[in-house]
């Protein structure tokens, strides 16, 4: 069982969560904070095991991952306002 400290200092983590915060910067003209991402990729169930798996991701994957954090955004995260 990865606990969630050794997920967030893999580096395949950290090269998935730049790309993904690149793709919804460039693409969907979004920014999500790096830290924010990487919750997000703990979060998600099915991500987390095929990382552990050692599978790289490509950028068709990345841009989907992003397509689908922005739909579903409230199901990740919890909105409050200031």
């Amino acid at each position: 069982m990865i606990t969630k400290k050794s997920f967030t200092t893999d580096p395949e983590v950290y090269r998935v969560a730049s790309e993904l915060q690149s793709c919804l910067k460039i693409c969907h003209k979004t920014y999500i904070g790096w830290m924010v991402l990487v919750n997000y990729l703990w979060k998600n169930e099915e991500v987390r095991s095929i990382i552990q798996r050692g599978h790289r991701y490509n950028m068709e994957e990345i841009s989907k991952f992003a397509k689908n954090l922005l739909e579903n955004f409230t199901i990740y995260f919890e909105v409050r306002l200031k």
